[in-house]
């Protein structure tokens, strides 16, 4: 349940987490005047690179559950790093990252 459950929570915020960084540090961008430096172009193509992401999130995360010995501490390391990355994108990424999630 550790793997199924706490590893579709904390990939789903590991992927918001990774989208709203992408957007604050202004890799999604519409120019292409610097052909050499590696830039996401469009929302959609940020949304398709975090959703990528987010199978390697999920793979790794489902693997370690497995490989770790107690349930309890399954679930502790699904859960801890999900509520730590909620706290980040709710209290320290700026307010315009904020304005995305309420439409």
């Amino acid at each position: 349940m550790a793997a199924i459950f706490g590893g579709y929570l904390f990939t789903n915020v590991m992927s918001l987490l990774l989208f709203f960084l992408v957007v604050d540090l202004g890799l999604l961008t519409q120019q292409t005047d610097q052909p050499n430096i590696p830039v996401i172009h469009t929302l959609a193509n940020g949304l398709a690179t975090t959703g990528m992401v987010s199978f390697a999130i999920y793979t790794a995360a489902v693997m370690w559950v497995f490989r770790t010995p107690a349930v309890g501490r399954a679930w502790i390391g699904m859960l801890l790093p999900s509520i730590i990355g909620l706290g980040v994108i709710f209290l320290i990424l700026p307010a315009s990252i904020r304005g995305l999630l309420h439409g």
